[in-house]
């Protein structure tokens, strides 16, 4: 018996998003292999991928694979995680990481020269002890410990720069100050660990971090041309005129965007329509809102907004024709009967 082809079809399953297939197949590469740790930590990998968190846990911790392998350490901690069982991950993640066989063996195989075969299926160091501290810190943010949560998250940006997620969960919740996120750039060791890498980081990590900042032309370097169009920089652009206040422009960037990588998206165009109406451009406004209309035939959102731009140009005949269309899909939206009452009043009704 090939366990290895098998092994392989397990990975490929698992490729292909079809979960199922690759758990069935893990469970009797399992068995086959009277049980070797890697099969034993694919199998709880694919039952992780179908959900099944606790079985996926015991797969290892029956096993005591959590006390002797740190990625399978890391997969218990996770399984409990997803369940939402947040102090037994925590739990697992600071167990203690005794001299126990494994390690043992390890030395012993590097004395001699042979191939520690686990070197096949783990992570390398630092990526798992990155991931650790990665969900460490997701973990202290669920139980409300966010002083705890920073030092994590940074902690996993230090092990491993390229961890994007770290990074983002530092900015997008505002975990630093605008002064602490400079610091913690400075503190990365770019050179150190992304020699070839280096200029790209820096670059979107720094356009990351200067939302708050005087919106000015986006400077890509040589290294990296071919960013000006890529959605982060865009955003952040955007981002950045936001927060200064310069909403048109924002709207510029984000609803024309939107609306020409996909013109069949509704919702862009009444976001669209809105930066037009919030200029009083009610004739570009009600363009975009009767595109919208047309794209979105089950929504009540475009013929309301559409009234309301006849009812601020006076026009409350044609504001009432299609508050009662937003009704009649609608009809128990508060917005819109607010909408009618509103006309009615002014109609003297």
């Amino acid at each position: 018996m090939n366990l290895e082809r098998l092994r392989k079809r397990v990975r490929q399953y698992l490729d292909q998003q079809q979960y199922q297939s690759a758990l069935f197949w893990a469970d009797k590469v399992a068995s086959l292999s009277h049980e070797e740790p890697q099969d034993i930590y694919w199998l709880a990998q694919c039952l992780y991928l179908t959900a099944q968190y606790h079985r996926a846990a015991h797969a290892l911790r029956s096993r005591k694979l959590d006390k002797l392998y740190e990625s399978c350490r890391y997969l218990a901690a996770r399984c409990h995680y997803a369940a939402k069982e947040h102090q037994q991950a925590l739990d697992i993640l600071d167990m203690e990481e005794p001299i126990n066989k494994r390690l043992f063996e390890k030395y012993l195989k590097d004395e001699s020269g042979l191939k520690d075969p686990s070197n096949d299926w783990e992570m390398s160091q630092s990526s798992i002890k990155s991931s650790i501290c990665l969900l460490r810190g997701k973990i202290y943010d669920a139980l409300d410990n966010r002083t705890l949560a920073t030092y994590s998250y940074k902690e996993a940006l230090k092990l491993d720069v390229y961890c994007f997620e770290a990074f983002d969960l530092l900015t997008s919740h505002h975990m630093l100050t605008a002064q602490e996120e400079k610091e913690l750039l400075e503190s990365l060791p770019l050179s150190k660990l992304c020699t070839e890498e280096q200029e790209l980081l820096r670059f979107l990590f720094e356009n990351k971090l200067k939302k708050y900042n005087k919106p000015s032309e986006t400077v890509i370097p040589e290294s990296v041309d071919g960013l000006q169009e890529n959605l982060d920089v865009v955003v952040s652009l955007a981002e950045r005129h936001y927060y200064n206040c310069d909403f048109k422009m924002c709207y510029k960037l984000t609803s024309v965007k939107a609306t020409t990588l996909e013109k069949t998206y509704g919702p862009a165009w009444i976001a669209y329509g809105h930066s037009f109406a919030v200029e009083s451009e009610h004739d570009q406004a009600m363009a975009a809102y009767f595109t919208a209309a047309q794209l979105m035939k089950g929504c009540h959102l475009p013929m309301l907004y559409i009234g309301l731009e006849y009812g601020l140009t006076n026009n409350s005949k044609l504001a009432e024709r299609f508050f009662g269309q937003a009704l009649s899909i609608a009809p128990e939206d508060p917005f819109v009967m607010h909408e009618v009452g509103v006309v009615a009043f002014q109609n003297g009704e």
